[in-house]
């Protein structure tokens, strides 16, 4: 009987997901129809403007902070925003494309019953990176800066709670009512949960050592990003992306046939990373640019904002340095090829290090840095798989190199994982030895000379390392909509850490698997 009910409730999964989905519209009403409070300011600007309302809540630290972001049309000059809290301490104002001169005037809170006026005083008001900033009464200041995203800070608490306001949200809305129509019938399709596998194996040769070092810098850059949220410090842990590209192009070299497509490589790379990219950036209250992610442009220097996912800038960086690559090894070959791969290398990190190691900020004034980042690690990686052939045998049996080997894997190792718990102020002035030292370590890891990049070849850790996607994508996501607050603590970081795992494996299974099957299904007969 129980295994009838269960092949009654598959074949009949659609009217089940339907229903479920009304319930979800219905308990979860204050997700689509919330309550909250309106901002109102009057505003001339010289062009449009992409202005970014941050509002806090409680202590004001970063895990307790929410954005709105919406496009200021130049010639209205009267701006209004909802923000979906039931109460504002703080707010702070980001005229994130700042033209020459932007003033804001008669900024007013509307909590349903009160309306709010905000009276700015010079000792009210914290700037940053703004040329110049001018109280002209206090009910009117103007901003003028050369940096792309300056912002200003109300400090002063405003303790103001919402009454009976509310908006009405289509997105959320129909994320109410699709996602769990979605999740019921992938749970429902026992074949696709049966037939996820994952190939731990690249042209006949274990890869499972190479995948732990993958577990180690997904962690690594875990921390950099929570224990910044909580502690308000980054750390040299979030440099792990170099290694990220520089596996990729390890892979993507070793791997190589010159009758690879590079259609079918770019499909396949989209069908994979956009159903949870896409879902990362819903899961961090991203509305309608969540799907921006479809185009794969964040930080390519094409797009003008971040996903709000901002981790997600890795995906689409490798996406288009895999690409190409992959041009220049099927139009380049031999040594020309490997010329021109290390030119490119060389020039790429020169750049970074002589301008700075982050991401954000731009080379020659067009080109952001972390688009040069991909290309100077993946070439490396590129560069590592022509150096160095895998060896299948289980590296040498010579003891004394052995031993020698083993003592720079625990060297190397230990440099690493130690620069995770490093500030980034104080590793930015020698950038440089961190690619350096991921090259090495991979390396020997590819090698397979030392006994722990021996004893590390086990299937369990490939098993372990296909959630490192979806982990690396969620875990940002924690800290969206206020879900995260707890105190400045050790335990909070491993908490963190603990519930981020646990949402990449949820996501892998219902998410990144089944919205790649979907998605390839999709694409296969829109192309047919």
């Amino acid at each position: 009987m129980f295994v009838n009910i269960i092949n009654l409730c598959v074949k009949k999964r659609l009217v089940i997901a339907g229903l479920i989905s009304l319930l979800s519209l219905i308990g979860f009403n204050n997700l689509w129809y919330p309550k909250g409070i309106e901002l109102t300011f009057n505003y001339q600007s010289s062009r449009h403007v992409d202005f970014q309302v941050f509002y806090a809540s409680g202590d004001d630290n970063w895990s307790n902070i929410n954005s709105v972001t919406q496009k200021l049309d130049r010639k209205k000059q009267r701006a209004k925003f909802f923000l979906p809290t039931n109460r504002v301490d703080r707010i702070r104002f980001s005229p994130q494309n700042c033209p020459t001169a932007f003033n804001i005037a008669n900024i007013e809170l509307f909590n349903g019953k009160d309306v709010h006026k905000l009276e700015m005083q010079c000792e009210n008001f914290l700037t940053h990176k703004i040329d110049k900033f001018e109280f002209v009464s206090p009910a009117y200041i103007r901003i003028s800066s050369k940096y792309k995203v300056p912002y200003v800070i109300y400090k002063l608490p405003l303790n103001i709670e919402t009454e009976n306001i509310r908006n009405f949200s289509l997105l959320n809305f129909l994320l109410t009512l699709c996602i769990p129509f979605y999740l019921v019938y992938v749970i429902s399709d026992m074949n696709l949960l049966k037939n996820n596998q994952v190939n731990t194996t690249v042209s006949g040769s274990r890869m499972d050592n190479l995948e732990f070092l993958r577990i180690v810098f997904t962690f690594g850059v875990m921390y950099a990003h929570i224990a910044g949220g909580l502690f308000g410090m980054f750390s040299a842990g979030a440099q792990g992306v170099e290694f990220f590209f520089m596996l990729s192009g390890y892979l993507l070299a070793y791997t190589y046939k010159p009758e690879t497509s590079i259609v079918n490589k770019a499909l396949r790379n989209w069908i994979r990373f956009t159903p949870v990219v896409i879902f990362s950036c819903l899961c961090c209250c991203g509305g309608w640019k969540s799907f921006y992610g479809l185009f794969m442009l964040q930080n390519t220097g094409l797009a003008f904002d971040d996903l709000p996912n901002r981790p997600s800038w890795y995906i689409a960086v490798l996406f288009w340095c895999s690409l190409f690559y992959l041009s220049l090894m099927k139009c380049v070959s031999g040594t020309k090829r490997l010329f021109i791969i290390s030119c490119i290398v060389f020039v790429s990190y020169l750049l970074i290090v002589q301008s700075g190691g982050d991401r954000i900020n731009t080379i020659l004034m067009y080109i952001p840095r972390g688009m040069i980042r991909g290309v100077a690690s993946m070439g490396a990686g590129i560069l590592l798989a022509n150096l160095f052939v895998r060896v299948n045998d289980g590296g040498c049996n010579k003891k004394p190199r052995m031993l020698i080997c083993t003592a720079i894997e625990v060297l190397i190792l230990s440099y690493v994982i130690a620069s995770f718990f490093t500030s980034e102020y104080y590793i930015q002035k020698y950038w440089i030895l961190k690619p350096i030292s991921h090259a090495i370590l991979l390396a020997l890891f590819i090698k397979k000379e030392g006994m722990i990049s021996r004893l590390l070849e086990s299937p369990v850790i490939t098993h372990i390392s296909k959630y490192c996607l979806s982990v690396y994508l969620m875990h940002v996501a924690l800290f969206s909509n206020n879900f995260w607050q707890q105190e400045d603590s050790v335990l909070s970081i491993v908490v963190a850490i603990v519930l981020s795992c646990i949402m990449g494996v949820i996501t892998y299974y219902f998410v990144e698997i089944p919205g790649a099957r979907y998605l390839g299904l999709f694409v296969r007969k829109a192309l047919k």
